[in-house]
């Protein structure tokens, strides 16, 4: 049975549409001041984006579907597909969320060394991801075996599962963590050193085996016990 490309290009023009719109916007989100607006801000509109695709493609003119095929993005029931860009815009969206919540002191989630940032950030969106995938075979589990829906028909060529094999759900799971690497990518391109974590200016605890003269001014380590910065703190303990 040949597969028909009925919306090959709409399909395609939506996901090329999508890069476009993300990629200018990460050029203006550049020009504005603060890394954690310019974080939240892509957040806030790569979740528009992947929403405005899922709306698309499952609930108005269904190019998520897995009967669904375009000449250039291939189908949805296998590695590529309309539903793969879906989850690439989700991760993307989890990325930025999570470089902003990692930059604030109560989360802390950035180190120094970058590479270990990057880590944090790519294990953060798996494990979502990974969750979302279970989700997802929880639910065929339920519809198929406790709700008795006939979701499979090999002669018919029909699949309704939300995962229809492993190449799929392996395919979601993989454009997901590139989504993830393309918003670690543009946070490097706003602004580098905001992933890193911030030592000027965090409180710096002083141990007191290592400063015996101040166990005898009680009152001078009241006021030293915690310093602001390292100029700081050199500056109390030179008085």
């Amino acid at each position: 049975m040949r597969i028909k490309y009925a919306k090959m290009d709409l399909s395609t023009t939506v996901v090329i549409s999508a890069f476009i719109v993300s990629a200018i916007s990460v050029l203006f989100i550049k020009s504005t001041v603060r890394f954690g607006r310019q974080m939240i801000f892509a957040a806030v509109l790569f979740t528009f984006i992947y929403l405005t695709l899922s709306l698309l493609g499952e609930l108005t003119i269904n190019l998520g579907y897995n009967s669904s095929c375009s000449k250039y993005i291939g189908c949805n029931s296998g590695f590529f597909g309309f539903d793969a860009f879906e989850h690439y815009f989700f991760g993307a969206s989890l990325g930025f969320f999570v470089i902003w919540l990692g930059q604030k002191r109560r989360f802390s989630l950035f180190f120094k060394e970058l590479w270990k940032t990057i880590i944090v950030l790519i294990a953060v969106t798996a494990l979502v991801s990974v969750f979302w995938e279970i989700l997802e075979f929880l639910h065929d589990l339920i519809r198929v075996h406790i709700m008795n829906e006939h979701l499979i028909d090999f002669k018919l060529n029909l699949n309704l599962l939300d995962q229809p094999n492993n190449i799929d759900t392996m395919g979601d799971l993989i454009f997901a963590l590139l989504g993830t690497g393309s918003a670690i990518l543009a946070a490097l391109f706003i602004s580098k050193e905001s992933l890193r974590q911030n030592t000027e200016n965090q409180p710096i605890r002083l141990s007191m085996h290592r400063f015996p003269l101040l166990e005898k001014k009680p009152g001078f380590l009241y006021y030293s016990a915690v310093a602001t910065n390292r100029s700081k703190t050199q500056d109390i303990l030179s008085r």
